[in-house]
């Protein structure tokens, strides 16, 4: 008859065979996301915003780099300390603003040159980590008046590094200025209160990188208050003009 082993030599093949994993140490987990934007431009220079919130555990110190891709460079920078080498820029925090808990969010901004072309950095690194990008545009506006009339002109400029789409510019229309739907190129005007909204139309429904899309509506003023204001895309105002 075969005989089984007793409980405690099955045990003791088990411990002779058993080996020891040492544990591995924790390391702290790491995101961030960052939206990038031109907020105005002339030659030959440019005024830059960054947004970066941190996805990953919280961190007492950080430093963003990124690379520019036609031979921009940074000329003065603030809200972190700037310096250059080459197309690479890289920022570390100030003394002020370096604890970024998980999702917390820090901006910083700067004045820049560029010549011929100014696309936007493809890569930005938190700390060694490699960042998700959003969307980010550049709209200026200009409200045109003559007499009681006007015409506004938007002009959106996807400044990012991925195709914008689902987009929409809002508007302020103050009480009691009147705004014709049907005078609308582009987009499709919808107004609720003193609230506007130019939804692209379809040729215009996504911008390329880089690219640029236009849209006019017109309509009556019959004071300076009653122009339309306070234009934005997304969480991104626009710089807008009167005259």
């Amino acid at each position: 008859m075969r005989r089984w082993p007793t409980a405690l030599s099955v045990i003791a093949l088990v411990a002779g065979t058993l080996s020891v994993v040492a544990p591995t140490p924790a390391h702290a987990a790491a995101g961030c996301q960052v939206t990038y934007a031109v907020t105005s431009t002339w030659t030959p220079g440019f005024a830059g915003d960054i947004k970066l919130t941190n996805l990953g555990d919280p961190v007492t110190s950080w430093q963003l780099t990124w690379s520019f891709t036609a031979g921009q460079t940074v000329t003065q920078g603030w809200n972190g300390v700037f310096s250059q080498s080459g197309d690479t820029v890289t920022v570390t925090n100030t003394t002020g603003n370096g604890t970024l808990a998980t999702g917390a969010s820090v901006s910083v901004g700067f004045y820049g040159t560029w010549s011929g072309t100014n696309p936007p950095p493809s890569n930005f690194y938190l700390n060694g980590t490699l960042c998700a990008i959003t969307p980010s545009v550049f709209c200026p506006v200009s409200v045109v008046r003559r007499g009681s009339n006007y015409v506004a002109t938007v002009v959106v400029i996807n400044t990012g590094s991925t195709p914008l789409t689902n987009w929409a510019v809002r508007f302020i229309a103050p009480a009691p200025s009147y705004i014709n739907p049907a005078f609308t190129e582009n987009a499709t005007l919808t107004l609720v209160g003193t609230g506007g909204t130019l939804t692209p139309t379809a040729p215009y429904a996504t911008i390329p990188v880089g690219s640029t899309a236009l849209m006019r509506f017109a309509g009556l003023a019959f004071a300076f208050s009653h122009l339309p204001t306070a234009f934005h895309v997304g969480g991104t105002p626009c710089q807008t003009s009167y005259s």
